[in-house]
């Protein structure tokens, strides 16, 4: 959670409007960050389970796929952590209510 305190405005905190609300936001942070962890795990488990009904000529096209999906993604997820600010034009970073 402290990196989230740490992106706060100054003089501004999290408020929870629901009892609930710290718990399941713990979770979906731990679970988001499972995925994205391991990503690479999945894909090689669904390879391995997929790849014994495949043609040979049909492996020759999945292996390609599968490095420059793999290659996308984790460029996608680097890039939109590092290069995405507020006034870059990524305005889902800057979601505040209105009041």
């Amino acid at each position: 959670m402290r990196p989230l305190y740490e992106k706060l405005p100054a003089g501004s905190k999290l408020i929870y409007t629901e009892p609930t609300e710290a718990f399941f936001l713990k979770l979906k942070i731990a679970l988001l960050a499972g995925v994205v962890i391991g990503a690479p795990l999945i894909m090689l488990q669904l390879w391995l389970f997929i790849s014994p009904g495949l043609y040979a000529r049909e492996k020759r096209f999945a292996l390609p796929f599968i490095l420059m999906a793999s290659l996308f993604f984790v460029g996608g997820a680097a890039s939109i952590t590092t290069s995405c600010s507020p006034s870059r034009g990524c305005s889902w970073r800057g979601f505040r209510p209105t009041t």
